[in-house]
């Protein structure tokens, strides 16, 4: 199969990490018995470094093929199939650290996202005790240990009165920007707070029509009164 794959290749020239990426997973069983040869695919830099690794282990495996014949079956158990067969490889699964302590408290933790009091209740007590401190933590402490995690020397921050993030401190809907955004979108006002001007340029625009309306009216009056004149002129000189 790796032979048909490496004609394709040859045919249809791809990136060379490619090459070797899929060669590592048809290669997979086999690989993990010659690992002079797994350096080697890794270290080819041409197409034809490729291919020369192909025919050793080849060869290795034809060998190999001649004294399973005579010898009988001779798989690992992992295996259900000689490995240089090509057959799926299926991933280990991960032992459990839970079920080995003899407990099963760690399975409800994973996955799951600490809520904002947990968090708290895990910060240090500000007293210098960093046995409840995180991992993450622990190491901020190490690289500054005048740094205090005590969460009552935080700022509280008031929440928005639609999605409970924290509102803007000077907005006038006690809002945050994004539901801020929504409301002054809606209803056409104003907020100096978060920056947003939608009746201010509503305004402008209005304005902008206005004097444009204006301008064209005005032109249009110069247009009658150029007509007018000509007119004139021209009945004149019929006269005469």
């Amino acid at each position: 199969m790796s032979e048909e794959y490496l004609q394709i290749v040859q045919q249809y020239p791809c990136p060379l990490s490619f090459i070797r990426a899929h060669l590592f997973k048809l290669w997979h069983h086999t690989l993990q018995i010659y690992k002079d040869l797994r350096d080697e695919l890794a270290k080819a830099k041409n197409l034809q470094g490729i291919v020369d690794v192909n025919t050793r282990l080849k060869l290795k495996c034809k060998q190999e093929e001649k004294a399973y014949e005579k010898e009988g079956d001779r798989t690992n158990g992992q295996l259900h199939l000689p490995h240089w067969i090509c057959q799926p490889y299926v991933r280990p699964v991960p032992k459990d650290v839970s079920l080995e302590n003899g407990g099963n408290h760690l399975l409800e933790n994973v996955g799951r996202k600490r809520s904002l009091e947990e968090e708290e209740e895990e910060e240090d007590d500000g007293d210098g005790n960093t046995e409840n401190l995180s991992k993450k933590k622990q190491k901020k402490k190490a690289r500054n240990p005048n740094k205090s995690f005590d969460t009552s020397l935080k700022p509280k921050y008031a929440k928005c009165e639609q999605c409970g993030n924290p509102k803007g401190n000077k907005c006038i809907f006690n809002l945050c920007r994004g539901c801020c955004k929504k409301k002054a979108y809606k209803e056409t006002a104003d907020c100096l707070g978060h920056g947003l001007l939608f009746k201010t340029k509503y305004e402008k625009q209005l304005l902008w029509k206005a004097a444009q309306n204006s301008t064209v009216s005005n032109g249009e009056v110069d247009n009658h009164n150029q007509i007018v004149e000509e007119t004139t002129e021209y009945c004149k000189t019929e006269k005469t």
